[in-house]
């Protein structure tokens, strides 16, 4: 397959023929390096690269030093000012993630990641969070996978710690999970350990911290009760303008995902910048460079030229783009896009649509609910059971002394004609054999009315 864009002596070729001579094993930088140089031999002047997260950061430095612009259409940059010559068309998920986290007034956040670009990530969400001065109102715990196939432990000392949710509060304590998953497949491995375990019942809310959480298969947590929120990039019109005879041309490129479409918009956005820019009509300007890794001063300058030329380009979203608007701030970092939020839960058999996130914010339909600082009734219950624990005097006709009156007040719930109940049992002293019919009760009744149960002496 070769695409040509732009001007008839300009080329962006991706071939299928001769891969074992083309690819190189991005782990080792010194080949990484070596066959960047080769390219600029070849006459690059710019490149799109995809490789992993170990050779994305190599990229980057390799790019400044050989002042050549890199476009990265599935990586991000971790800072406003990390790298100069390379730009990310792939959308950053930090300030949505973070919005999310407010809608929700979250005060605690668990952060699963099993990468290190997963902790770039992690490391730019307490950046920002620090730039919000949200730092001291957000804790996030992070906890790093190192064993994929076998984090049964690790999941199990996430659901075991403690959240200190206030039992005043209206809303139920929720246990947030941020899922950082570098492959479908790990999280597909994640998905049935987090079942195995049981932290897909309620309470529990994940939410991804990847694009292209409408590919991911939700089918399993269907009757859990947990909430899972995602976020998708992919433009409808593009799906449905997309012809059925490229599907058929290309064998597994249907049905597009996000990584597909960004790679196919990252190619469009630069045939764009080739063909606007007029600075470049001098064909001699993309003459092979002998010199390979030893650039002259002329290519540097022409490097930063065509660099500031491919951050001026914009190209709104049409039917020919899968992910909506491309632009660039000066950082070389992608932005005025729209994210789709998604959302699911119980009963479920797919993630929706519920909204939007947008550089103005998050639009969404879904009506989170605000933890109070003070106590606020339910409509069919009160949050708190009060208990009275009276000692009797021995004048009363009970059988032994030392006797002692418990009484709870519950919701409408249990005792729908009054809306309080009372509850009697005999026990002696503090002596916890004998409370135990007592504790029982007071048990059940905590399960029934779903409320907090406590025994204090008077």
């Amino acid at each position: 397959m070769e695409i040509s864009v732009g001007r008839g002596w300009v080329q962006i070729q991706a071939t299928e023929k001769d891969r074992d001579e083309a690819l190189f094993d991005t782990e080792e930088i010194f080949k990484l390096h070596q066959s960047v140089c080769a390219k600029i031999r070849q006459g690059a002047k710019a490149l799109l690269f995809v490789g992993t997260s170990k050779s994305n950061v190599a990229m980057h430095s390799i790019a400044d030093k050989l002042s050549i612009p890199v476009l990265m259409p599935l990586s991000t940059k971790y800072s406003q000012t990390h790298s100069e010559f390379t730009v990310s068309l792939q959308p950053s998920l930090i300030r949505p993630i973070i919005d999310v986290i407010q809608k929700n007034g979250w005060k605690q956040v668990f952060y699963l990641f099993d990468s290190d670009e997963g902790l770039l990530r992690l490391q730019s969400l307490f950046q920002e969070l620090g730039e919000r001065h949200l730092a001291n109102d957000v804790i996030i715990r992070s906890r790093r996978i190192t064993n994929i196939s076998d984090s049964y432990e690790l999941l199990r000392s996430v659901d075991r710690q403690e959240l200190n949710c206030s039992n005043l509060e209206p809303c139920r304590c929720t246990r947030p999970i941020i899922l950082d998953l570098s492959t479908i497949a790990a999280f597909n491995e994640t998905r049935k350990q987090i079942i195995d375990v049981g932290m897909n019942r309620e309470h529990y809310h994940y939410l991804l911290a990847n694009l292209g959480a409408d590919e991911l298969d939700l089918s399993s947590f269907k009757y859990g009760g947990m909430n899972v929120t995602g976020f998708s990039i992919k433009d409808p019109p593009f799906e449905e303008n997309f012809q059925q005879s490229d599907c058929y041309s290309y064998k597994g490129l249907c049905p597009v995902s996000h990584k597909s479409a960004l790679v196919m918009d990252t190619l469009e956005f630069l045939s764009y910048a080739v063909n606007k820019t007029g600075t470049y009509n001098n064909p001699s300007m993309f003459t092979p460079n002998s010199n390979g890794c030893d650039v002259s001063e002329q290519h540097r300058n022409f490097g930063r030229k065509f660099l500031n030329a491919i951050k001026e380009t914009k190209v709104q979203g049409s039917s020919n783009i899968g992910t909506g608007t491309l632009a660039l701030d000066s950082y070389g970092n992608r932005k005025d896009y729209v994210l789709n939020v998604k959302f699911f839960t119980f009963n479920f058999s797919k993630l929706e649509k519920v909204g939007i996130w947008q550089e103005t914010g998050l639009s969404i339909k879904l009506h989170y609910c605000k933890p109070s600082k003070e106590p606020v009734a339910s409509h069919n219950r009160t949050w708190i059971i009060t208990t009275i624990v009276v000692k009797l005097p021995k004048t009363t006709h009970l059988i032994r002394d030392e006797k002692h009156i418990v009484y709870l007040t519950c919701g409408s719930r249990i005792f729908p004609r009054s809306g309080k109940g009372k509850m009697l049992f005999a026990g002696k002293g503090w002596e916890w054999g004998r409370w135990s019919l007592g504790l029982f009760l007071v048990t059940m009744l905590y399960r029934v009315c779903e409320c907090n149960v406590s025994l204090n002496g008077v």
